[in-house]
């Protein structure tokens, strides 16, 4: 493990994710998902949502390109963070960058820099590999994460749209 994989804070550790943190991590994922549910119907856990989320992560496990990091506290998987090298079309000026994927605290972990230590190391391994700027997206209606990203240093950037066709 070099030393860009492992950090400790006052609160927590923080390591690379590890197939035995899986389903923390698809627990902590539907934990995500059904507090977006609350605040936006286009959010919601689909049948097997939790199964395929984890494939998703494992998957992660094995490319280069993804990064997953979970944050350790009191010997329980406390929060993750993954995110990925991703490449932008020929008509930018910037090739590659980091995406953050998702990034979730558990609730009775909130409030302790948990959530700015992971995103801190996964922008280091974003930056060790040569990426000069990153993008994520934000729900419209989540105040507090807007904040909490904007905090870091975010800013507005593209309007990502919904519509809807089913109607």
């Amino acid at each position: 493990m070099d030393a860009s994989s492992h950090a400790v804070t006052p609160s927590c550790t923080i390591r690379e994710a590890s197939r035995r943190d899986a389903d923390a991590i698809g627990d902590l994922w539907v934990e995500l998902m059904s507090f977006h549910a609350a605040l936006d119907p286009h959010f919601g856990i689909p049948p097997n949502g939790r199964v395929s989320y984890i494939r998703h992560i494992q998957s992660a496990f094995h490319d280069d390109n993804y990064r997953v990091l979970v944050a350790e506290r009191d010997e329980r998987v406390a929060g993750f963070v993954m995110g990925y090298i991703a490449q932008n079309p020929p008509i930018f000026t910037t090739p590659r960058f980091g995406f953050i994927a998702d990034l979730c605290v558990a609730h009775t972990h909130r409030r302790l820099g948990i959530g700015e230590a992971l995103v801190r190391m996964l922008t280091a391994w974003f930056r060790g590999r040569g990426l000069t700027s990153i993008q994520l997206n934000v729900s419209h209606h989540n105040p507090i994460s807007q904040a909490f990203w904007r905090k870091l240093g975010c800013t507005d950037y593209l309007d990502h749209m919904w519509w809807d066709l089913s109607g």
